[in-house]
């Protein structure tokens, strides 16, 4: 029983009552606890911090132990210390501006972002394959979905405006972007606040594990 309360019960109405004074203050101004709930956001920011320093440690610990040990793989676990000690090394030195430093920009405007195009173009092969095997399936709901794909691919081309019969299709790919996609992506964000504060409210509430065990 006092294990259960020092582990469970006491836990839950620390954490409840700091995230219901958060939460209020969010919405009502306290003046008389605006220092102290300042403060523990704060604290919630330097927490998170160190969040990150120990998962780079954790990482750095897992590839170092691959590369150490010579395991499948351990020549991309070397690139990504060396990538990441560059990196670090460049944000951290006397005189740079962290992640402005003009150093650290040409990394990731000369590094990162050529690697990111190139695996973004890597998506066009992918979903040329995905489309022929849709439309071996024969089912309407991939037909139009492979259509709409066409569509929208065939509406943001750059030879859109010298090619007049493309017009039409540009047209139609706006309109499904305006209206359709966008009252999807609406659904998806709705339904996603949704869910992110009926799991924070059980959890101020005590309703999830581990409280409720």
């Amino acid at each position: 029983m006092v294990r259960r309360i020092a582990t469970v019960v006491l836990p839950w109405l620390l954490g409840s009552v700091i995230g219901f004074l958060v939460l209020i203050h969010f919405f009502v101004a306290l003046p008389e606890l605006s220092p102290l709930l300042n403060g523990l956001v704060e604290w919630a920011t330097i927490i998170a911090a160190f969040a990150v320093l120990v998962g780079v440690a954790n990482l750095v610990w897992y590839h170092g132990r691959r590369l150490l040990s010579r395991e499948r793989g351990w020549e991309y676990s070397l690139v990504l210390l060396l990538a990441m000690a560059v990196v670090l090394v460049l944000g951290l030195r006397p005189g740079s501006y962290g992640v402005g430093d003009p150093l650290v920009q040409w990394v990731f405007r000369y590094i990162l972002e050529p690697l990111a195009t190139t695996f973004f173009s890597l998506l066009a092969f992918s979903l040329a394959t995905g489309i022929v095997r849709a439309l071996r399936l024969r089912h309407v709901e991939t037909i139009l979905v492979t259509v709409t794909a066409v569509v929208i691919l065939l509406g943001q081309v750059p030879i859109t405006s010298s090619w007049t019969f493309l017009r039409p299709v540009a047209r139609l790919q706006e309109w499904l972007l305006r209206v359709p996609a966008a009252a999807g992506m609406r659904v998806i964000l709705i339904g996603a606040a949704i869910g992110a504060a009926t799991t924070g409210m059980r959890i101020l509430l005590g309703l999830e594990r581990p409280y409720a065990e």
